[in-house]
């Protein structure tokens, strides 16, 4: 696989029995050099030439032979082409050097620059390599000379890998066994005299003296042996619900440990780079080695001591999002996956699966335990007999609709303010979320109730009152913010449903005296604002972005300005996604409360909140997907068919359904449907919803329906959105 192409290339003999499946391999490609790994081995047909392999860049695969197998899978259940799910979630080692080394062939006749150059060449000898020869000769251009060398003849330019350096060991502190029993605890998870200091309580003036003695010393840390070949147990799923993120890191501690003690290793995925480091950072407090990061971004020396693990065959813990999922782990016995209800693992795009889908393929093909660990109760383990399980801190309801000024919308109600100014003088910061940006989601006038809408896919327009614009999010489309109705030229244009924007200004105008911080994709500095809030009578706005990265450690109070636009989204799993997005923010309080404001108080889920008794809405819930086939009873798939041509997409999408119809057995396929958003980009979309209760026994049929309706040219896309 080589940037998301599949392709062919012959073995050359210095590498014969070296490359395997996984491998990562130097291949041309085109008029250049390029990486690709090794998804499979064949003898090959007779008679048809191929491009040679250049080199291998590492004899340790870094993807396992499960793991391809569950790429390909993935890939499949994704509808989407070969190497697409390999291509994203590819953990990649630290990278080896690769220099360009110049070996001598023959002389011949040089033009005068040709000879200078071929001179210098001779003169570096056996080291000659392109880096050493530019920086001899300083500035000069050779490039054209060196051509001219290789195409005479003289000399030849070859790739070669150099092998990576090796990371250096891991020191730790050794104690004298008369020494004080804390500092002998601590001693072998420190590594600096100020953080066995700290972790011990005992001076550090104490454990200068401890060291100058000779009482305290550095030492290698205890390297353990590869892993022994071990049986599985099979595949199974876990949910461990209602845990707060303390309760999480000890429970994945006390598994690490568990599984490195015999010689097995663990995955753990989480929805967002900012908490893996949280989790990572937590669970180094109770492991002393063997903990890694696997998320693209990691220091060099974390990352050089994970890829030393790997090949070394040693059991370890991997922290990361998609790319933990597939490194070559020695033994892997559980995937981990936190907080499995998180909005960024809903992230439905054509052609990929969530993250929670994918580690749940993983577990599948390694025969390992799936492990569903957070704080709301998912359907499919109340369908799996599990109690649900009750919010772990209390949540309050606001009515805003006998607020002031409830028919203008406001965000910030009195109750809200009260409870703030509480924290305030608690001396403690406070989270405010919504689900929207900028001021206002919605604009209209209230003379002829036209909606201001993008020309290009006839949605409403975003309003920012910082730009003075209005926006679409789907096309980028932008404008300055009507004064006047484009329709009627009525001057009574209302700007509803607010956003971020606007309650940064609403609670500035109540609360003067706090730090009101906003995160939100259209922030300049949101994870600056995320990183630098927790001081005392903060206050930290921002979508669903906050909450994987804010610090909720000192937080007691969390307000939700409004969850209505959840509750209200045409979807079967609105209800749920609102309830999650509550247990979510409740879970991530140690204690306190979360404040829920709403103009809905009649919804269900509401109701149960109000009443304490949200497994009564749950179970409920439950009882309606099933009487419905929606998931956990079945897995659904959205076939979007989209054209530029009103009539053109409507009869498409009634030729898909045709065809889905004939081939797919057993599944419940409903007639076509204009989708909510019905205009995107100048194209109108069409949606046909499969409910089917053997997703994977279907998708042979379902690949064969893909295929007969794009030979017609149909433009179609495939959203698989299960968890």
């Amino acid at each position: 696989m080589v940037e998301g192409l599949e392709l062919t290339y012959s073995v050359p003999e210095s590498l014969s029995g070296r490359v395997l499946p996984g491998c990562l391999v130097l291949v041309p490609l085109r008029n250049r050099t390029a990486k690709g790994v090794v998804v499979g081995i064949d003898d090959g047909e007779a008679g048809i030439e191929l491009k040679e392999m250049v080199s291998l860049v590492y004899d340790t695969p870094v993807i396992d032979e499960e793991g391809i197998e569950a790429t390909i899978i993935a890939d499949s259940l994704a509808f989407s082409k070969a190497g697409t799910t390999l291509s994203d979630n590819l953990w990649m080692p630290p990278s080896p050097r690769i220099e360009t080394k110049i070996e001598i062939l023959g002389e011949c006749e040089f033009s005068p620059s040709e000879k200078a150059l071929f001179e210098k060449i001779v003169q570096l000898g056996e080291d000659s390599t392109l880096g050493r020869l530019n920086h001899a000769l300083g500035k000069s251009r050779v490039t054209y000379a060196l051509r001219g060398l290789v195409k005479k003849g003289a000399i030849r330019l070859v790739e070669v890998v150099s092998a990576p350096s090796l990371p250096k060991p891991k020191l730790q502190y050794e104690a004298d066994p008369d020494v004080d029993s804390s500092v002998n605890e601590k001693a072998p998870f420190c590594s600096s005299m100020s953080s066995l200091s700290k972790a011990s309580g005992v001076s550090l003036s104490k454990i200068k003296k401890l060291v100058l003695s000779g009482k305290l010393r550095l030492v290698e840390g205890a390297k353990p042996g590869p892993v022994p070949k071990q049986g599985k147990s099979g595949f199974d799923i876990e949910y461990f619900e209602g845990f707060v993120l303390e309760k999480r890191v000890a429970l994945y501690a006390g598994w690490a440990r568990e599984h490195m003690n015999s010689g097995q290793s663990m995955a753990i995925i989480a929805p967002d780079a900012s908490l893996c480091r949280a989790i990572h950072k937590e669970i180094s407090k109770f492991v002393d080695d063997g903990v890694y990061l696997a998320t693209g971004d990691g220091s060099m020396a974390n990352d050089s001591r994970l890829w030393d693990a790997l090949r070394s065959s040693l059991s370890c813990v991997a922290i990361g999002m998609g790319q933990a999922l597939f490194l070559p782990f020695a033994n892997l016995s559980r995937i981990v996956v936190d907080e499995p209800a998180s909005p960024h693992y809903e992230q439905d795009q054509p052609g990929k699966l969530r993250l929670g889908a994918l580690a749940r393929v993983r577990a599948k093909i390694g025969k390992c335990s799936l492990s569903l660990v957070g704080a709301p109760s998912t359907l499919e383990a109340l369908k799996e007999g599990t109690s649900p399980v009750s919010l772990p801190n209390r949540v309050e309801v606001v009515n805003m609709l006998f607020q002031a000024g409830a028919k203008n919308q406001p965000l910030v109600s009195e109750g809200m303010v009260s409870a703030i100014k509480k924290e305030l003088e608690a001396g403690r910061p406070s989270v405010v979320l919504i689900a929207r940006k900028g001021y206002s989601n919605f604009v209209y006038c209230d003379e002829c109730n036209e909606v201001i809408s993008c020309p290009t896919c006839k949605v409403p327009l975003t309003y920012s009152m910082t730009t003075g614009k209005v926006s679409c999010r789907f096309c980028g489309y932008e404008a300055k913010a009507p004064s006047t109705c484009p329709s009627c030229g009525g001057v009574s244009v209302l700007f509803k449903a607010g956003g971020t924007e606007r309650l940064h200004l609403e609670l500035e105008e109540r609360l003067p005296q706090c730090r009101i911080l906003r995160a939100d994709a259209n922030t300049k500095n949101a994870f600056a604002n995320i990183r630098s809030f927790g001081q005392p009578g903060d206050i930290l706005v921002g979508t669903t972005m906050i909450l994987d990265r804010a610090d909720f450690s000192n937080v007691r109070l969390a307000c939700i300005a409004s969850l209505d636009g959840v509750m209200s989204m045409p979807v079967f799993s609105a209800s749920h996604k609102a309830y999650s997005l509550v247990a979510i923010l409740a879970g991530k309080l140690s204690s306190g409360r979360v404040l829920l404001q709403t103009y809905m108080p009649h919804h269900p889920l509401i109701k149960s909140l109000v009443a304490s008794d949200v497994g009564t809405f749950l179970m409920q819930e439950l009882e309606d997907r099933k009487e419905s086939f929606y998931p956990p009873f079945s897995r659904v798939l959205w076939w979007i068919v989209t054209s530029k041509d009103q009539g053109e997409a409507e009869r498409w999408a009634g030729f898909c359904h045709e065809i889905l119809q004939e081939l797919v057995k057993d599944a419940t396929i409903l007639p076509p449907n204009a989708t909510y958003y019905h205009r995107l980009k100048g194209e109108y979309r069409w949606d046909i919803l499969l409910k089917i209760k053997d997703l994977e026994g279907a998708v042979p049929y379902l690949w064969e329906a893909m295929k007969l309706c794009r030979m017609k040219g149909i433009k179609l896309e495939v959203v698989n959105p299960n968890q």
